[in-house]
């Protein structure tokens, strides 16, 4: 039975390996030698003041050692340790650098003597890592999902939001005036693109924005004006596409439910529901950040709309540039890449079941897009490609169905989200309710990833939600 390890990297090792870039396909150490091949290894580190950091895993193809592995590797210039791992064919992954700090306290190992971390107030000491620890089937699980799951922050910037939402980014200093760190501009350096930002500003919640990408330093924003006169010019700055809310959310109407979710340190508001000036960029919980999307919904019942659709793109864009680095032959690279596109050998393998468009019955190709139905950023390669994960729409169905505003029972049966999205599609002439044919086997199996994953009727409440549970009795 594969096992899975956490191993642990030095802060100076992670980032010369980070500056290096690539697949994180090798590693090494004298404490490898239990390792098996196809065993998972975790690589950790811990930056100050005691902040776990998840590098990546690597599935063990190889167990070498120094030796073998310049022969296997090609070169002598590598770690010189008695024991090499090197990744299975397709598996590595591109090496990033994720923290984990709010999961630390959940990691569990297979020790009677220490079967958990001593966390306190978010740190870990790195000592604790030192020797190689074997990790439970619920860890390794968590580990898998956890960089795929987006992270929540709330955003306190009353100066500064006019300038920040209409540029598309948030931007801190890298200190405080006086030379010190501040743990809230820190937190620019841990966004990861697809994390969710709030933006608090004036009271209210004005906006939820999607990180597009990684941080980069730079230099204060000039639209600042006399606003940042105080701050220091060097500071780093995450992209952010914003979507503005129609109706402003504003917390202190809602502090029964927030107050519990609060961080305890660090947090973006008092407990009496006014802003934190101490604070620029909180992170949050998970509990706290759907809760905000849920009044945002409330509000605007397709407002969560955007954050997804965002979501789902930075997650497309990480997995095709996993597959730019994947060692394998460049005219399946360009196919895997045209499929996401909905193009090239998926979009003939769609139209050999697919004849048109099963809700306006368009038939003519010019006008149809090959849609996956299982979204190819959740797609292993061979689903990439298949022709039963796919549709023929035609493009505001494709917006509709991509988005997960509709789905479908595994009888064909026609799903929707909310009243919302039935009075556009009745604006646009698309029948709301009733039947699109049947599916194959293969069909409905995708189908229902669609149903459980992507379609929004499973969080937002509503009569779509009903018509789930009658059309699959």
């Amino acid at each position: 039975m594969a096992r899975d390890y956490m191993t642990y990297w030095r802060p100076e090792t992670a980032d010369v390996q980070i500056a290096h870039g690539g697949l994180l396909n090798h590693s090494a150490s004298n404490q490898l030698r239990k390792v098996e091949p196809g065993d998972t290894v975790w690589i950790v580190t811990v930056r100050p003041p005691g902040r776990l950091s998840l590098l990546g895993r690597i599935i063990v193809g190889v167990l070498a050692t120094y030796e073998q592995a310049q022969m296997i590797l090609g070169s002598p210039d590598i770690w010189q340790a008695d024991w090499h791992i090197i990744a299975q064919p397709g598996t590595a992954r591109l090496l990033r650098e994720v923290d984990v700090a709010t999961i630390a306290g959940r990691l569990r190992f297979e020790s009677e003597e220490a079967p958990r971390l001593d966390v306190v107030d978010g740190h870990v000491d790195a000592r604790q890592l030192q020797a190689m620890r074997l990790l439970t089937l619920e860890t390794a699980q968590l580990l898998e999902t956890y960089p795929d799951t987006p992270s929540y922050w709330w955003v306190n910037h009353k100066q500064t939001f006019v300038a920040e939402l209409n540029g598309g980014y948030i931007w801190s200093p890298k200190k405080n005036a006086n030379g010190a760190r501040n743990e809230t501009y820190d937190n620019l350096t841990r966004v990861r693109p697809g994390d969710v930002v709030f933006s608090y500003a004036l009271g209210v919640i004005k906006a939820i924005g999607v990180a597009t990408g990684d941080h980069r330093e730079q230099q204060k924003p000039p639209e600042y004006g006399k606003a940042g006169d105080a701050w220091a010019r060097d500071g780093w700055l995450v992209p952010i596409e914003w979507t503005i809310l129609e109706t402003p959310i504003a917390p202190i109407a809602h502090m029964d439910e927030i107050a519990p979710l609060l961080p305890r340190r660090h947090s973006p508001l008092q407990q009496d529901g006014r802003g934190n000036q101490g604070c620029y960029l909180a992170s949050i919980s998970a509990g706290l950040g759907e809760l905000v999307l849920r009044l945002g919904r409330q509000e605007r019942p397709t407002a969560a709309g955007p954050v997804l659709s965002l979501q789902s793109e930075a997650k497309a864009d990480e997995e095709e540039a996993n597959l730019w680095a994947q060692d394998m032959e460049e005219t399946e690279k360009q196919q895997l890449i045209m499929a996401r596109k909905g193009q090239g050998r998926f979009r003939l393998n769609v139209g050999a079941i697919e004849t048109k468009c099963r809700l306006t019955g368009t038939s003519d190709g010019t006008f149809l897009i090959a849609s996956h139905i299982k979204p190819w950023a959740d797609s292993s390669n061979a689903e990439r490609l298949d022709g039963n994960n796919g549709f023929l729409l035609a493009p505001h169905v494709d917006k509709l169905f991509d988005g997960g505003w509709i789905s479908f029972t595994d009888n064909g049966d026609l799903l929707c989200a909310n009243d919302a999205v039935r009075e556009i599609m009745h604006t646009w002439g698309l029948p709301a309710n009733g039947n699109v044919g049947s599916f194959n086997s293969a069909q409905r199996t995708y189908v229902a990833y669609h149903r459980g994953n992507v379609y929004l009727g499973r969080l937002i409440p509503s009569h779509g939600e009903d018509s789930i549970k009658r059309g699959e009795r």
